[in-house]
């Protein structure tokens, strides 16, 4: 088993600890981000230097290259960095959320290695999950879904801990699946949103080579 350093956004709770406790048990590095300073200290204390942890906010978009550059340069490299479905289906009213996992599912397409993990059964969306007060005029629309998140009667399908191991194995194949689609939600998604794209686009074919160019030049 070949030992490879993960790069983990918010190790302290939830998805991104039980992903941490599993790599750190067989012997990977973990370059993790917390948003309390000692939030980890207990897997520090246990695992010694397996774990390099940072202090980020992520809204800090200065903080968040210089922490990354610290990373490649303290630990000499990352081998594996995390992901979500939601780089391949939307919702609505989580646009800017969508967009920054687009961007992430391009370059790591580039790279031949992603994960797209569902919804799962932790505590980020209650506790962590921090919402300004409700405005009236986004009842009804699509910017009031967000705050279904909070809702503790919409318990998610996906075990974290079944998902972590998974994500965690999928290293090991090789070839590494381009893309892990992990919770059947996840999979009812991102089939729904492909099939989509393909009944948009198969349609054009025609139109789409009446545009190649018909001289040999």
């Amino acid at each position: 088993m070949t030992s490879r350093t993960w790069f983990i956004t918010g190790i302290s709770s939830g998805f991104g600890r039980e992903m941490t406790s599993q790599l750190l048990q067989r012997g990977d590095r973990v370059a993790g981000t917390v948003r309390r300073p000692g939030s980890v200290d207990d897997l520090r204390a246990k695992y010694g230097s397996l774990p390099w942890v940072a202090h980020l906010d992520v809204t800090d978009l200065p903080g968040v290259g210089m922490t990354v550059d610290r990373a490649f340069a303290e630990l000499g490299r990352i081998d594996v960095v995390v992901s979500s479905y939601g780089g391949q289906a939307t919702n609505p009213g989580a646009s800017l959320y969508h967009a920054s996992k687009w961007g992430v599912e391009g370059f790591m397409e580039g790279t031949a290695r992603d994960a797209e993990p569902g919804g799962a059964r932790t505590e980020f969306r209650f506790d962590s999950l921090s919402l300004a007060a409700p405005l009236p005029a986004d009842d009804g629309t699509p910017a009031a879904m967000v705050r279904g998140a909070k809702d503790r009667c919409r318990t998610p399908l996906g075990d974290p801990a079944k998902m972590a191991a998974a994500i965690v194995d999928s290293a090991e194949r090789e070839p590494a699946p381009l893309r892990l689609v992990l919770g059947s939600d996840s999979y009812r998604f991102v089939t729904g949103a492909l099939r989509e794209r393909l009944a948009q686009i198969e349609p054009q074919e025609a139109g789409a080579a009446a545009t190649d160019r018909t001289d040999a030049g």
